[in-house]
C-alpha cells in the first residue's frame, strides 16, 4: 500500500490520500482497530547474538501476526497494545463529543494514529473559509514515540492539516512507555476536556493571519523562511534549486490554491500560511517519496515546515509568541 500506510480506515470522506475501507459514520475502537487492520499484538522478546549470547539490557519489540521487529528497546520499556491506545476514546465517542474519521499504521506496524473530529466545534476564519478541530492521537512500537495526542485542525475547503503550537502547552499531551503507562493513559482523556480552550486559543490567532495583509515581498520571505529553517534569507536567487523551486510553487498557490478565491483570502498571511500548508499536504515530494507522505506530513519534516510556518506567520501578524518553540 502506498503512502508508507500500513493499514488504514476511514469514515465519511475519502481521506486525502484515496484509500481505505469505507465504514458507518460512528464507530468504536474495537471496530476501528478490525476495519483499521490493526487487531494485532506486540510482545516483548529477548535478543541474543548469532552466537547466542542473550543481550540482557535491551528487548525487541516484535509483531506477533508478521513476527516483524518493530523496534528494539530498553527492559523499562512498556509494550502498550493498540486497543488500549484506543479505548481511552470510547467515552468520548459514546456522548457523540468525538467521532473517528481515520484510522491506521505507517510502515510495519511501528506507528499507529487515530484522528477524531471533534463535534459541533467547527469555526469560521473569513465568511465560508471553515476549519474543522481534530485530535490526532498516535502511538509507537518502535522504542521512539510516545503516545502523543495533539491538536490538529483542518481547513474544510482544502482538507490541509493545520499544525499549531500554543503558548498554553494544551495543544499536545505525551505519555512515556514507561512506569504505568494505563494510568498515565487517563490523561489522555483531558485532552478532550481541554479542546475548548485549544479552539478559543487557536482561533484569534488564525483569524489575526487574516486580517494581516502581505505585499508579495512579504509573502515571498514568509514563505522561504518558512521551508528554509533560516532566520534571515536575502534574496532566493542566493539559495538551492531545490528551495527556489518549492517557493515558486507556494507563490503559485498563494494565487490559485483551494480556497485562496474566497474573498479576504488572498493577499493576507491568512493566504499564504495556507498555501505552505496545502505545499505540504498535497505536493510536496518528502524525502524518501511518496511512500512516506502521511508520515512527513504528521510526524516529519513537513510537519516541522508546518509549526514554522504558523509561528512565524502568527509572529508577523502581531501575536505575541515568545514561548513558541520553531522546530
Amino acid at each position: 500500500m502506498p503512502a508508507n500506510i500500513n493499514s488504514i480506515a476511514y469514515a465519511n470522506e475519502v481521506p486525502w490520500h484515496g484509500m481505505g475501507t469505507r465504514m458507518k459514520d460512528r464507530f468504536t475502537s474495537e471496530e476501528a482497530l478490525k476495519q483499521g487492520g490493526l487487531d494485532w499484538e506486540v510482545e516483548k522478546l529477548e535478543i541474543k547474538t548469532t552466537s547466542s549470547i542473550e543481550i540482557p539490557s535491551h528487548r525487541a519489540v516484535i509483531r506477533k501476526d508478521t513476527k516483524e521487529v518493530l523496534g528494539v528497546v530498553g527492559k523499562g520499556y512498556q509494550i502498550l497494545q493498540n486497543r488500549d491506545a484506543f479505548s481511552f476514546f470510547d467515552e468520548a465517542i459514546k456522548d457523540r463529543s468525538a467521532i473517528f474519521e481515520t484510522v491506521g499504521a505507517l510502515g510495519k506496524g511501528e506507528k499507529v494514529w487515530m484522528l477524531a473530529k471533534v463535534e459541533g466545534s467547527d469555526f469560521s476564519v473569513l465568511g465560508e473559509d471553515q476549519v474543522q478541530p481534530h485530535l490526532l492521537l498516535y502511538h509507537g512500537h518502535d522504542g521512539f514515540t510516545s503516545v502523543t495526542g495533539m491538536f490538529t485542525p483542518i481547513r474544510v475547503v482544502c482538507q490541509n492539516t493545520l499544525k499549531v503550537a500554543l503558548a498554553s502547552n494544551t495543544d499536545k499531551i505525551r505519555v512515556k512507555h514507561t512506569g504505568n503507562v494505563q494510568e498515565k493513559l487517563k490523561l489522555a482523556g483531558a485532552m478532550l476536556r481541554m479542546t475548548g480552550a485549544m479552539i478559543d486559543e487557536t482561533k484569534p490567532i488564525f483569524k489575526a493571519l487574516a486580517n494581516r495583509s502581505l505585499s508579495a515581498s512579504e509573502s515571498s520571505q514568509y514563505i522561504m523562511k518558512s521551508l528554509s529553517n533560516r532566520s534571515v534569507i536575502k534574496t532566493l536567487e542566493d539559495e538551492s534549486e531545490q528551495l527556489k523551486a518549492s517557493v515558486e510553487k507556494v507563490e503559485e498557490l498563494v494565487e490559485t490554491g483551494l480556497g485562496s478565491d474566497i474573498r479576504g483570502v488572498r493577499g493576507t498571511a491568512w493566504g499564504t500560511y495556507n498555501a505552505i500548508t496545502e505545499y505540504i499536504d498535497h505536493h510536496r515530494n518528502p524525502r524518501g517519496g511518496q511512500e512516506n507522505r502521511l508520515g512527513s506530513i504528521w510526524f516529519g519534516q513537513g510537519s516541522q515546515v508546518k509549526q514554522r510556518a504558523f509561528v512565524l506567520g502568527a509572529k508577523l501578524s502581531g501575536v505575541k509568541m515568545e514561548d513558541m518553540l520553531i522546530s
